[in-house]
Protein backbone atom coordinates (compact mmCIF):
# COMPACT_ATOMS: atom_id res chain seq x y z
CA UNK A 1 0.00 0.00 0.00
CA UNK A 2 2.28 2.59 1.45
CA UNK A 3 6.00 3.19 0.83
CA UNK A 4 8.38 2.60 4.26
CA UNK A 5 9.69 5.48 5.24
CA UNK A 6 9.64 5.58 8.91
CA UNK A 7 12.81 3.90 10.68
CA UNK A 8 15.45 3.86 12.86
CA UNK A 9 14.83 6.81 16.04
CA UNK A 10 12.15 8.29 14.19
CA UNK A 11 10.44 4.78 14.46
CA UNK A 12 11.20 4.30 18.14
CA UNK A 13 9.80 7.32 19.04
CA UNK A 14 6.71 7.76 17.28
CA UNK A 15 5.94 4.20 19.48
CA UNK A 16 7.22 5.83 22.44
CA UNK A 17 5.03 8.65 22.08
CA UNK A 18 2.20 6.77 20.98
CA UNK A 19 2.23 4.48 24.09
CA UNK A 20 2.53 7.42 26.38
CA UNK A 21 -0.44 9.26 24.78
CA UNK A 22 -2.48 5.99 25.29
CA UNK A 23 -1.83 5.36 28.22
CA UNK A 24 -2.27 9.08 29.31
CA UNK A 25 -5.91 8.27 27.94
CA UNK A 26 -6.30 5.60 29.99
CA UNK A 27 -5.20 6.98 33.38
CA UNK A 28 -7.36 10.38 32.67
CA UNK A 29 -10.81 7.67 32.92
CA UNK A 30 -11.98 9.04 29.89
CA UNK A 31 -13.01 12.25 30.89
CA UNK A 32 -15.09 14.05 28.70
CA UNK A 33 -12.20 16.40 28.14
CA UNK A 34 -9.36 14.08 27.76
CA UNK A 35 -10.59 12.03 25.18
CA UNK A 36 -8.73 13.23 22.16
CA UNK A 37 -5.56 12.41 23.98
CA UNK A 38 -6.14 8.75 23.60
CA UNK A 39 -7.52 9.62 19.62
CA UNK A 40 -4.19 11.22 19.11
CA UNK A 41 -1.67 8.48 20.67
CA UNK A 42 -3.27 6.29 17.55
CA UNK A 43 -1.22 8.10 15.36
CA UNK A 44 1.92 7.64 16.15
CA UNK A 45 1.62 4.79 17.38
CA UNK A 46 0.21 3.12 14.09
CA UNK A 47 2.69 4.87 11.86
CA UNK A 48 5.42 3.43 14.19
CA UNK A 49 4.31 -0.28 14.23
CA UNK A 50 3.54 0.10 9.96
CA UNK A 51 7.13 1.79 8.95
CA UNK A 52 5.03 4.49 6.97
CA UNK A 53 3.36 8.01 7.21
CA UNK A 54 1.27 8.89 4.46
CA UNK A 55 2.47 12.72 5.49
CA UNK A 56 6.07 11.87 4.93
CA UNK A 57 5.11 10.45 1.64
CA UNK A 58 3.20 13.14 0.70
CA UNK A 59 6.24 15.54 1.28
CA UNK A 60 8.73 12.95 0.11
CA UNK A 61 10.24 12.65 3.37
CA UNK A 62 12.29 8.83 4.38
CA UNK A 63 13.82 8.21 7.53
CA UNK A 64 14.45 5.02 6.73
CA UNK A 65 17.97 4.54 5.64
CA UNK A 66 17.93 0.44 5.65
CA UNK A 67 14.42 -0.27 4.16
CA UNK A 68 14.69 -2.17 0.76
CA UNK A 69 12.58 0.76 -0.78
CA UNK A 70 15.24 2.99 0.06
CA UNK A 71 18.53 0.93 -1.36
CA UNK A 72 16.37 0.95 -4.43
CA UNK A 73 14.80 4.56 -4.90
CA UNK A 74 18.26 6.23 -4.22
CA UNK A 75 20.15 3.16 -6.41
CA UNK A 76 20.48 5.03 -9.52
CA UNK A 77 22.50 3.36 -12.10
CA UNK A 78 25.48 6.01 -12.36
CA UNK A 79 25.42 7.63 -16.07
CA UNK A 80 28.55 5.95 -18.43
CA UNK A 81 31.00 7.66 -18.90
CA UNK A 82 31.69 9.20 -22.20
CA UNK A 83 34.77 8.37 -24.40
CA UNK A 84 36.82 10.97 -24.68
CA UNK A 85 39.39 11.26 -27.63
CA UNK A 86 41.91 14.21 -26.93
CA UNK A 87 44.37 14.98 -30.42
CA UNK A 88 47.68 14.75 -29.54
CA UNK A 89 50.84 16.58 -31.52
CA UNK A 90 53.02 14.24 -32.97
CA UNK A 91 55.97 13.22 -30.54
CA UNK A 92 59.54 14.37 -32.59
CA UNK A 93 61.48 11.14 -31.18
CA UNK A 94 59.95 9.32 -33.80
CA UNK A 95 60.66 10.12 -37.11
CA UNK A 96 58.11 9.44 -39.90
CA UNK A 97 54.95 10.07 -37.84
CA UNK A 98 53.12 13.21 -38.88
CA UNK A 99 50.13 14.04 -38.15
CA UNK A 100 48.02 13.92 -35.11
CA UNK A 101 47.07 10.71 -33.51
CA UNK A 102 44.24 9.80 -31.01
CA UNK A 103 44.71 8.89 -27.10
CA UNK A 104 42.40 7.81 -24.91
Amino acid sequence: MFKTNVGGMDKKLRIAAGIVLLVAGFLTGGEAGYNWIFLIGIVPLATGLMNTCPLYSVLGINTCKNCPQARTASAVPPRPRSRRVFLAAPRSDRPGQTGLRATM
